[in-house]
Parts: C-alpha cells; structure tokens; sequence
C-alpha cells in the first residue's frame, strides 16, 4: 500500500506483456455502511455505496450495468476510470494509466484504514453476489482479444 509500489513495479516489469490483458479487474472493500444511532456507530444493514470504475468501453460499461442489474448489486455507480483524478481511488487504478481496460469495485466507507476497519464491517451479504458479478463481467471477455476491446476504447474517444 505503500504509495503502491507493487503495483507500479509490476506494471513497469511487465509493461510489454499488458498489452495482451483484454481486462484488469479489481475487487476491494465489500463494506457495511456504518451510521450513527443514539450517539453510537452502528451497521445501517445497507452496503457503503458501491463504485464500479469501467473504462470508457460501452460494450464493458454495458455488462458492468447488466451484470449489477443480474445480481440485484443495489447502491452501486459506474464511474469513468478519471472521474475523481487521472485514475481511480482503487489498488488497481495504475493499470488505467498504463492504458489497460479495467474494472475496478471498491466502496470507501469512513472507517478504511482506521482501527474500527475490522471483519465484522464486511457485508457478508455481498460476497456471493460480487463473485458471481466479477465471474460475469470476466466471462464476458470471452473470445474478445486485448487489441479488440481496445479498439473499442479508441473508437469511443474519436467521436
């Protein structure tokens, strides 16, 4: 987490294989939302406010959207990889920079790297629909090469 260096060392080591990944995708943080009741911090029984940050693909942006659908993933946002600066807020958000399609899944709940970030804060609830969405949107690469999805990005940023 340092800075992210392992993520900035991997990419730079393996700069001419990414070239050939058709998807990164990223899973962090399946959170309860937490709120405050009668002056103490309790879970809501809702999950934190989900963002999916999807390259600017539209045929990616369209599974992402039917496969949150699909898998009743409520309170969940598609937002564009730059949408809060040049890359997302998620481990995997270097991959952007590097020109790799991706999506990455993370909620940013208060509490994240404070000492209350402890096990009974994940929604458990979401873990099975998340890995059915995340098989989903991986599946739907199937049979589509690196160079094709890209194409599909610089399509879409010349109009």
């Amino acid at each position: 987490m340092a800075g992210g260096a392992g993520v900035h060392t991997f990419i730079d080591r393996h700069r001419t294989e990414l070239e050939r990944v058709v998807l990164e995708v990223h899973l962090e943080h399946a959170a309860n939302e937490i709120v405050e009741r009668d002056g103490v911090l309790v879970a809501s029984g809702h999950p934190e406010p989900r963002w999916w940050f999807t390259s600017r693909i539209a045929p990616l942006q369209a599974i992402v959207r039917e496969t949150i659908v699909a898998e009743q993933l409520e309170r969940s946002l598609i937002l564009p990889p730059d949408v809060f600066g040049s890359m997302p807020t998620s481990d995997g958000g270097p991959f952007h920079l590097a020109g790799v399609p991706l999506v990455n899944f993370l909620t940013a709940p208060f509490y994240l790297f404070d000492a209350m970030d402890t096990l009974d804060k994940i929604h458990r609830q979401s873990l099975v629909p998340l890995t059915r969405a995340a098989i989903r949107i991986i599946a739907s690469t199937r049979g589509v090469s690196a160079s094709a999805m890209r194409e599909s990005a610089a399509a879409r940023s010349h109009r």
